[in-house]
Formats: structure tokens, sequence, C-alpha cells
């Protein structure tokens, strides 16, 4: 049966034996010096999600599975759901079982981009910085937005709801109030870079080196 892209967490990430992750969203910035040795900056672009995945030593027949579902990802078609795995779930909540019945959404989006609230929350339920958040927007194509909470902590009050809180990169046109909310395993639609696979090495028994570089997508 034919692959449809994206592929999903279960199809992807969780199949792969991954040993290691890198996940940043750089600046993108115009620097400049005046006469008088004043520097400037000033974005240019807006900041998308990319980084690094390494498998580890693999079994032979391991490295043929993991290889093809790379090589089906890299096509010109291809696409996934990336996410940081080594924090799949808000600090505060190691497996996700705070949420049990929740139903995040998003209840405010001021007219500054740093900014957004959520609703639907359990009561006293805390993210704190550095936690993940993601959600759709916009439509023919969805796109999908990946966040970090920038405050120091953020609590529901007891109707499930926070106060407006700063999140980055900013939020982009197109992000509505009531869409739903993910904070376990948030995700973005990214794909593999294009000449970043590096296929390692095998031995008499071990694949070792394998990686692999992607990054956000809009499409």
């Amino acid at each position: 049966m034919p692959l449809t892209f994206p592929l999903s967490y279960a199809e992807f990430l969780a199949v792969l034996p991954i040993s290691s992750i890198t996940m940043e969203c750089p600046e993108v910035v115009e620097i400049s010096q005046t006469a008088g040795a004043e520097v400037l900056l000033d974005e240019i672009g807006n900041r998308y999600w990319q980084g690094v995945i390494n498998l580890g030593r693999m079994q032979r027949h391991e490295k043929r599975e993991a290889q093809v579902l790379v090589d089906a990802v890299r096509s010109a078609s291809g696409s996934f759901f990336a996410s940081d795995i080594s924090q799949s779930f808000p600090q505060n909540d190691p497996t996700g079982s705070g949420l049990s019945g929740a139903t995040p959404k998003i209840s405010s989006l001021p007219a500054d981009k740093r900014l957004i609230g959520l609703s639907g929350l359990p009561s006293g339920y805390t993210l704190r910085r550095g936690d993940y958040l993601s959600f759709t927007y916009l439509s023919n194509p969805t796109r999908y937005a990946l966040h970090r909470v920038v405050d120091a902590t953020v609590t529901a009050n007891g109707s499930g709801v926070t106060a407006d809180f700063e999140v980055m990169p900013h939020i982009q046109p197109g992000a509505a109030t009531n869409t739903s909310v993910e904070l376990v395993r948030p995700f973005c639609k990214a794909i593999i870079l294009p000449d970043s696979v590096q296929p390692g090495r095998t031995n008499r028994f071990i694949h070792e080196g394998m990686s692999f570089g992607f990054m956000q997508t809009l499409r």
C-alpha cells in the first residue's frame, strides 16, 4: 500500500532506531554596521525548525528497513511530522497523563504575535519555559505550527484558562482561536534536506553512522 505523506510519528520517527536528535529554530537576520560602528540587526524572514537525526547501531536487517523508509521520505513528495523526541511531554507532566480527558485549545491571539493564550487545560496545569506546543492553521495546504514556551511558568486557572504568554517563533497569520493544541509530542511538518543523508557504514554484523537533516515546510 503506498505511503501517504506526511508520515505520522508512529509511521516514521517511532519506527527508526534514533540515538539522538537536534532541533532548533535559527534566526533569519541581516547584519550591517554604520560608519559610527553601530551594529544593526534586521529580521529578513520567518524562522523555521530544522535539525539532524542520528540513528543508532543497527543489525543489517534493521539497516535495510530504516534505509528504505528514509529513502522514501527523501523523495520530492515526501514529508513527515517532526517532533523533538527528547522532549515529548511538558516538563511538569513527563508522561502526559495529566492531560487525560483535556482538550487544549487556543483561547487568545493578541495583536502581539509573540503571545498566545490557551483554554481546555486541567485546573492548575503548568507549562514551563522550553515546553513545546503545536497546532494547525489555514488550509490547502494545512500548515503545522510548532512553538516553545518562553515564559518561566504558565499556569491554568480554575477554569483551565491561561493568561497570554510568550512563545517562539512568532505566531503566523492564519492562526485562529478555538483551534486544538497538541501538548503531547507536538510536531511540525518537515522534509529531509537534499544531500543531507549520511548512509553510514556496515561491518560484518553491525551498521552505524546513518543520519539525515530535516527542515520544517509549510507546503
